[in-house]
């Protein structure tokens, strides 16, 4: 079967593939925001921020305070933030890739289309989800993301043999 560009899940596929690239731009930059009231970025980065910069690391015991609670709850939000960040680089290049090959290889255009969106719909729930500590919101997101990856991947496969 020849592949029209102007089909409509490549349609689909442009469209949520835009918005979580998007999703992870923001993602990335709030990310960036965390680091630096951490203290986790490079030291050359402190002239940016009025919190020394030195990744997170202390030369010695002697050389900084006893971290204060409102330091570790800046600690703890650059580390979730780091955690979306990896989920998002762990799951969205490859589930795009399976959409991809499914809908490259003829694959049911409908159940593409519908499984593209509704991954792109969890990716982003995913994110609230993990950011505002809610749970099993967030592994029920994080799991309807996975089964739309291989739904897809499994239309394609049947495609390829029919």
């Amino acid at each position: 079967m020849a592949v029209s560009l102007a089909t409509g899940g490549l349609k689909a596929f442009a469209i949520c593939s835009t918005t979580l690239a998007f999703k992870v731009f923001v993602t990335l930059s709030i990310q960036g925001h965390k680091a630096f009231g951490a203290g986790t970025r490079s030291p050359e980065d402190a002239k940016y921020s009025r919190v020394t910069q030195s990744y997170g690391v202390k030369k010695s015991s002697t050389d900084q305070p006893e971290e204060s609670p409102r330091m570790a709850r800046a600690k703890m939000g650059d580390i979730r933030w780091r955690r979306i960040v990896q989920n998002d680089m762990e799951n969205i290049p490859i589930g795009l890739t399976v959409f991809l090959g499914s809908m490259l290889a003829g694959g049911n255009e409908a159940a593409n289309c519908a499984l593209i969106g509704l991954f792109t719909a969890a990716r982003i729930g995913h994110t609230f989800a993990y950011a505002y500590e809610v749970q099993p919101h967030r592994a029920i997101l994080w799991s309807t993301g996975q089964l739309c990856i291989f739904a897809s991947g499994l239309n394609g496969i049947i495609s390829s043999f029919t």
